[in-house]
């Protein structure tokens, strides 16, 4: 993965801490073998359900849940953008 630029910051209320997202492409290697706690059997993670990282297309973002909503919803609106200029 080479990170292209970091997207955002939220803070999550329900993790008490900072989420990032970033802007990466995909290059080559094993993908999804982060060790963060979304990883392990933290119990503050386990009722957020399964963290199950995957390559998705910009186009298909559209198409899929994306938690936070907020997060999808600037991404979203950041596309529209991008389209126009």
């Amino acid at each position: 993965m080479k990170v292209v630029r970091k997207l955002y910051e939220m803070y999550s209320k329900r993790f008490d801490r900072m989420e990032l997202f970033f802007l990466c492409e995909y290059i080559d290697g094993e993908f999804g073998t982060g060790t963060g706690p979304e990883f392990s059997n933290d119990p503050n993670y386990q009722e957020a359900g399964k963290y199950i990282p995957e390559i998705v297309k910009k186009e298909d973002v559209k198409d899929i849940l994306i938690l936070p909503l907020e997060a999808k919803k600037k991404f979203l609106e950041d596309m529209e953008s991008f389209k126009k200029q």
